[in-house]
């Protein structure tokens, strides 16, 4: 491990805070115990998002007993699981502004806005409750640049609906098909834009390639990044549209 990776780390354990609060300690725990593996993708935890990181899984845990955000089996693995899938794609993102579609619990959004604080992020989701939760973490977390919207991003929407600007990254995780993603919202990427969609885990490789292929047909390049999580390879689907050679 780099010395510069070691000494973040050792930094962070030292400045663990035990407060007498079993969640609070877990996540932490958790956390510590990822950073190696994060370290692996070139992403060094500052103190402050390493402290973002655990105060949002401790309040996604808190609300999840009333709200199920997330199913009962993944709470146990958020951090392992959730937390390391979202980051992964943290290298991918390009330009200032950035829009998760049907964010949820706020996967991969919050994460990702934790590690990015210099990006403009828009947080959409269609469910009031979850809408609540999200602007409850953005302010928690003093995430100055977050905004959250109740959307349906499904249904048509203009981008006046999004404050009239184009986004650079348009992220989604596990939402809908790559090619469906794409004619509904497409249109509400820059001319250099790109979409990246974290895929469900149940697909399998006749599944890409059925999805790749409708992508082709509408002129849409797809690339495929896979990054290990846990015991499994998560794939990343990178989407930009064609450019014209003439």
């Amino acid at each position: 491990m780099p010395d510069s990776v070691q000494g973040a780390l050792n930094g962070l354990s030292a400045d663990r805070q035990t407060n007498g609060n079993a969640l609070n300690d877990h996540v932490q725990e958790q956390l510590l115990a990822l950073l190696p593996e994060l370290a692996e993708r070139d992403i060094v935890l500052q103190e402050q998002q390493f402290h973002q990181l655990v105060n949002y899984c401790e309040m996604l845990h808190k609300w999840n007993r009333t709200f199920n955000l997330i199913s009962r089996r993944d709470i146990q693995r958020l951090v392992s699981r959730h937390i390391l899938d979202s980051v992964s794609a943290h290298h991918l993102l390009c330009g200032q502004r950035v829009l998760d579609v049907g964010s949820g619990a706020g996967l991969p959004g919050i994460p990702l806005a934790c590690l990015n604080p210099n990006r403009d992020f828009v947080l959409v989701d269609r469910m009031a409750r979850r809408v609540r939760f999200l602007s409850h973490v953005v302010q928690s977390l003093a995430l100055s640049r977050v905004a959250v919207q109740e959307l349906d991003l499904l249904a048509s929407t203009p981008v006046a609906a999004l404050g009239g600007k184009l986004f650079d990254t348009i992220v989604a995780r596990a939402v809908a098909p790559a090619l469906d993603l794409w004619q509904l919202v497409g249109h509400l990427l820059s001319e250099q834009g790109q979409m990246l969609l974290y895929a469900s885990t149940q697909m399998d490789e006749a599944d890409w390639r059925a999805q790749l292929e409708h992508l082709a047909e509408v002129q849409v390049e797809a690339t495929a990044h896979k990054f290990p999580v846990g015991n499994a390879l998560h794939t990343v689907l990178q989407l930009r549209a064609e450019q014209d050679s003439g």
